[in-house]
């Protein structure tokens, strides 16, 4: 790895040896190299190009890396913080630019990585999705339960067991296990770059999630239950997607996102985005008494502060039903007086 290392450096250091090296010039050749290294996934370097080419190139660009100091960066900063992004994407975007920046210092272009020192103010998350009602929920499931179709499974599947969208557009029927009620979550649909030339810029890859924790087991409710024994009967092959087109092939996600914005549209209920129906999911499991860790596992988050403060939403009906619990101490301390 350290010839490895020294060779990369050596080849940057020559190529660029008699230039005034640009964050763009120099940044492209980074995001070359690590595609050319194999080290990392597809889907992490579409991510990176998506960040260099998104934030990076058009602030800092044209500057020469020389010129980027620590007051740059903090600038650059300022102003990813002015168009209200969060700060868990701030410091994303600052982490792509140090790594690109200390490779830069080891390659002798640079004397110092600007990006040591920066400062991003944190900001407190709250919730930043909303839950269906309860109406719009009824109305919802009656909808799914009425019309079959392998796409209202998708919708259940979000509802009911509250998985991410990429979860379950790569989700196989060997992920689940009916007879003991489990649905394994191993692997999710990335999009990814697309090579080939002609064709479209992106393409749909099957990938493994990125967080352990992100590789969970979950517990079927008896409403999916229902629902996937009637779809599991329609295939016999374990490798087969469960959310899967007549050929077979995994629906691209985007499709699924369109099904559901069609049945809202014909429910006439608010703009809810897929993802909301994981944030209902992890509501109504607090409401109903879950313990926070099991659902925090159940959602595959790295910690229940994530659970807390972004999925979990308190509803004006959860708080008038714990307030009558004040109202029975009140009228024990108080008596027909509270």
């Amino acid at each position: 790895m350290k010839k490895t290392f020294l060779m990369w450096s050596e080849s940057i250091r020559h190529f660029f040896s008699k230039r005034s090296v640009t964050l763009e010039a120099f940044s492209r050749e980074w995001i070359r190299k690590r595609g050319d290294e194999g080290k990392i996934k597809e889907s992490t370097l579409t991510n990176y190009q998506r960040i260099i080419e998104r934030y990076l190139l058009p602030e800092l660009g044209d500057l020469r890396l020389d010129t980027i100091t620590v007051e740059v960066v903090q600038n650059f900063v300022k102003t990813l913080e002015r168009r209200a992004l969060n700060t868990s994407t701030i410091r994303g975007i600052i982490g792509r630019l140090s790594s690109i920046m200390e490779k830069a210092v080891e390659a002798g272009l640079i004397n110092k990585n600007p990006c040591g020192h920066i400062v991003i103010q944190k900001k407190w998350q709250t919730t930043t999705g909303k839950i269906l009602t309860i109406e719009d929920q009824k109305a919802l499931t009656h909808w799914l339960l009425a019309h079959e179709h392998n796409l209202s499974l998708a919708v259940q599947l979000g509802l009911f067991a509250g998985m991410r969208i990429s979860e379950i557009a790569a989700l196989q029927w060997k992920d689940i296990d009916l007879k003991n009620g489990f649905i394994q979550v191993r692997r999710n649909v990335q999009r990814v770059k697309n090579h080939e030339a002609g064709q479209r810029k992106t393409i749909n890859q099957i990938g493994t999630p990125k967080s352990p924790k992100a590789f969970r087991s979950i517990p079927i409710t008896s409403i999916l239950m229902k629902s996937l024994k009637g779809y599991e009967k329609s295939t016999a092959k374990p490798e087969a997607f469960v959310i899967a087109k007549k050929g077979g092939s995994a629906y691209d996600v985007r499709t699924i996102q369109r099904y559901f914005k069609k049945i809202i549209s014909v429910l006439k209920l608010d703009n809810y985005r897929f993802h909301d129906l994981r944030h209902t999911f992890a509501t109504r499991a607090k409401e109903s008494g879950m313990d926070i860790q099991i659902i925090s596992e159940i959602l595959g988050h790295s910690e229940t502060a994530v659970t807390m403060n972004i999925y979990l939403h308190i509803t004006d009906l959860h708080k008038k039903q714990e307030m009558v619990l004040l109202d029975k101490l009140n009228s024990i301390i108080y008596g027909k007086a509270a």
